[in-house]
């Protein structure tokens, strides 16, 4: 009653002037509908968002302003003093307020308060579902910040209340709850957020500089990108485009393959590819990076641009895409001695991507289109169909070939891994694509061609510098068995030809000593056949069938996958002079089984083995149905 009466006594009228008054400050009487159509402007002007932050500070204003009056009356109880707060509110008509729960610790050195109430009849509910309808969330914007500014002023302490029912939301009334920022969890956030707004003409002026700063951004990049565009069309290749970029960035650059493999690179010296490449390792095995499986080949793949952050360094990578497939990567290299990444660098990479794809695409073409030529070349030669010397070497001079030098033809010979089966096309491709890569890498101008399941090439002497044929269809071995461990590979090698009319002679040759390779031995020479390989040849085939037949009797026809483990027990025991320990080992077989296959071969064949004229015989029928591909002793023939 005594707080009633203060209230009265407060309230007064001028005499003069009929202006209202309040403890000497001036009020104004409004309309809730005048009110209303203020806060749906602010909404259509500054959006629903600004606009709740708005009437929440607003709202803070007024509490604290009532605050600090109610401080400076008479009144020593604080329960009395906060009581005073929802009689000022709802006396100047914003709402029917009362307190259900006060809870006040003052034993502690900030005292802790907790508050519980309703509000009545609110004009901002009212209003909101008059021009808006029913809201899905608490509206009480103002009544929460007076609350909140009213409180935290007298206990001089940030104490926050929030709405739980909501007459605007269709709630019978509106319920509140108030607590200090430490008594509250996660849900107070959204309220918090009110305090940190920026005003709305500094988030303008941030907003032109960040305008401005995009528009200077994107006018580089469009210089750049047209500076990209000339390299293509001028025909430069990637580190022209590499030191475009570097010149214009001032940042280091390197452009990369699928398999991290340099292609280009600028403004980078020699130990930091070192570095660049054992800190993006050391990335890919912390982050556990999981290996990505195309075409046999394992790799990690960043589907997209990336900060990769180091001890060494900061690497920014973006992949390049050719065809749908990631053809390599383009990465900015942020030394401890470089400048910081900045936005444009992320836009500039991405630019340089696409630019890469282009150039790459573009060469793609033309080597495919080149190596077609090549290949239908050396189809025509190996086939015969060339009826001078003299025009064999005038297209061979139109491919910037000597074809008068000597040479050697290879045959790689593959089997698809079962992954491949259903799409055994696109790996030929694959497989085409990347023996040419490893030819290009070395800068070797040969011949090459493809057949089914097979490769083969003719290369000339005096690209191998003084290297013998042999190391280096190893080293073509070990490049593709990197790349497609899943898949088997042989190779076959001719006689060296010294006249270009006799490669189908010395392709044939290579495909004769194909079909000798084995498991133990991928790579065979046709020289290492001996008299065997030069004895075989179109017109007496037959006759060596029948020979070989006959030697190894019913051991070999009909044959089956039992008899087929025979012969290879029997090819491989003969090739070892007949050492046990030696067969043993090639077959991964016990000497006891061996033992019991040879009983069983010569009860076959009715011959011993350990007979030297006899193991002669059937070592080279053997090699000749090998030779012939009659016989292959790495699968069952059916």
């Amino acid at each position: 009653m005594e707080i009633d009466n203060q209230l009265a006594s407060n309230f007064t009228f001028t005499k003069d002037k009929e202006l209202i008054f309040m403890d000497d400050d001036r009020h104004i009487f409004i309309s809730i509908s005048a009110f209303g159509e203020l806060r749906k402007d602010l909404i259509d002007n500054i959006g629903m968002k600004r606009m709740k932050g708005f009437l929440f500070r607003y709202g803070w204003e007024l509490g604290r302003t009532d605050g600090k009056k109610v401080k400076k009356k008479n009144i020593h109880c604080i329960e009395e003093m906060i009581e005073y707060g929802p009689m000022l509110h709802s006396m100047k008509g914003h709402v029917m307020a009362r307190s259900t729960k006060i809870q006040i610790d003052e034993s502690q050195k900030c005292p802790f308060i907790s508050m519980e109430g309703t509000w009545k009849s609110s004009y901002e509910a009212a209003e909101h579902i008059r021009l808006f309808g029913q809201s899905h969330q608490p509206v009480c914007y103002t009544l929460v910040g007076y609350a909140s500014g009213y409180i935290s002023e007298l206990f001089k302490k940030v104490v926050i209340f929030k709405e739980i029912a909501c007459e605007g939301k269709g709630d019978a009334e509106c319920r509140w709850i108030g607590k200090p920022i430490d008594g509250w969890g996660p849900e107070i956030e959204s309220e918090l957020m009110h305090f940190k707004e920026t005003p709305i003409v500094q988030e303008l002026e941030e907003t032109y500089e960040k305008l401005l700063s995009e528009r200077n951004n994107l006018a580089q990049t469009a210089k750049i990108h047209k500076k990209l565009t000339e390299e293509i069309i001028q025909g430069n290749d990637l580190q022209s485009i590499a030191n475009v970029v570097y010149e214009t960035m001032e940042i280091p650059i390197l452009i990369e393959d699928a398999q991290f493999r340099p292609l280009a690179s600028s403004g980078l010296v020699d130990h930091h590819y070192h570095i660049a490449s054992q800190s993006l390792q050391s990335y890919l095995d912390k982050k556990n990076f999981s290996l990505f499986l195309e075409n046999d080949q394992t790799f990690r793949p960043f589907t997209k641009t990336r900060m990769i952050e180091t001890t060494e360094l900061k690497r920014l990578i973006t992949p390049v895409f050719l065809q749908g497939k990631i053809y390599g990567y383009c990465s900015f290299l942020f030394f401890a001695s470089n400048k910081m990444c900045t936005d444009i660098a992320y836009m500039i990479i991405e630019r340089v991507s696409s630019i890469c794809s282009i150039y790459l695409l573009n060469e793609k073409s033309k080597f495919e289109a080149a190596e077609r030529v090549k290949g239908h070349f050396l189809e025509e030669l190996i086939g015969g169909h060339y009826r001078s010397k003299k025009e064999v070497l005038k297209r061979g001079n139109y491919l910037h070939l000597d074809l008068a030098k000597p040479y050697y033809i290879v045959v790689i010979r593959y089997h698809i891994a079962q992954y491949h089966l259903q799409n055994d096309i696109a790996f030929h491709e694959e497989l085409l694509e990347e023996i040419s890569h490893f030819f290009k890498k070395e800068k070797l101008n040969l011949l090459l061609g493809q057949r089914s399941n097979s490769l083969f090439f003719l290369i000339q002497t005096e690209l191998l510098k003084e290297q013998a044929i042999e190391p280096f269809c190893e080293e073509i071995l070990a490049y593709l068995i990197a790349l497609f461990p899943q898949t088997s590979f042989q190779i076959g090698i001719s006689m060296k030809g010294e006249k270009i009319e006799y490669a189908p002679r010395h392709y044939k040759e290579a495909l004769t000593a194909v079909r000798m390779t084995m498991p133990t031995k991928a790579i065979a020479t046709f020289e290492s056949l001996g008299i065997v390989g030069s004895l075989i040849n179109d017109n007496n085939k037959e006759a060596v069938l029948q020979m070989a037949q006959y030697t190894l009797g019913s051991l070999y026809q009909p044959i089956d996958e039992r008899k087929h483990d025979l012969l290879k027990t029997l090819y491989f025991f003969l090739a070892n002079g007949g050492n046990l320990e030696l067969t043993a080992a090639d077959l991964s077989l016990s000497i006891s089984g061996l033992r019991y296959r040879i009983r069983k071969m010569e009860k076959t064949i009715g011959q011993e083995l350990r007979n030297p004229v006899v193991n002669y015989q059937l070592f080279l029928s053997l090699q000749a149905l090998m030779l012939t591909g009659e016989l292959n002793l790495e699968q069952p023939s059916i």
